[in-house]
């Protein structure tokens, strides 16, 4: 599977550091929200999803660098590819555990983002890893997701839990 193989390689590559120097890798197997199935087709498909990653974690491991290396099923959830009632079902079904959404945050925190979505929708189906989408070079979308974050300190006491931006290289 290509997940594991990345995490080879990338062990592979960072093996030759000092073991205090090595870094920790966080893998997000993901899928998009523009591309969730619906009714009973959703219901295998997140039960298999949660299956998958469960598995990839099993093997992860067992390897070497197993201290290293966490694997967490995420979501690109963008606001305008579905709203919130295509989403929520299929994240409810998931599973417990942690899960990362690596989408946007358009026209947020506003009360209405667009599509259905709310601010507090999109934190609480995110999950409790954040890697937002920082695709324009305007600064608009980092705007965005630093008022989500600041208005989820002021609604529930603490900032998002954004580990890292996703970004295109001219952004």
């Amino acid at each position: 599977m290509a997940t594991i193989a990345y995490a080879d390689a990338w062990y592979s590559a960072i093996s030759i550091l000092p073991v205090k120097s090595q870094p920790t890798l966080r893998l997000v197997v993901g899928i998009s929200n523009s591309f969730l199935p619906q009714g009973a087709a959703a219901v295998a498909h997140r039960q298999a999803w949660a299956k998958m990653v469960a598995n990839i974690s099993s093997v992860i491991a067992s390897r070497p660098y197993a201290h290293l290396v966490s694997v967490v099923g995420g979501m690109e959830m963008e606001i305008g590819f579905s709203g919130p009632a295509r989403v929520a079902p299929w994240v409810q079904g998931y599973g417990p555990g942690p899960r990362a959404d690596f989408g946007d945050a358009a026209l947020c925190p506003n009360k209405n983002c667009g599509n259905g979505w709310t601010p507090d929708l999109i934190i609480s189906l995110g999950g409790s890893i954040f890697l937002p989408e920082i695709y324009g070079d305007s600064g608009g979308n980092a705007v965005e997701w630093a008022a989500l974050s600041s208005y989820n300190l002021a609604t529930n006491g603490a900032p998002l839990n954004i580990v890292a931006p996703i970004s295109q290289i001219t952004a």
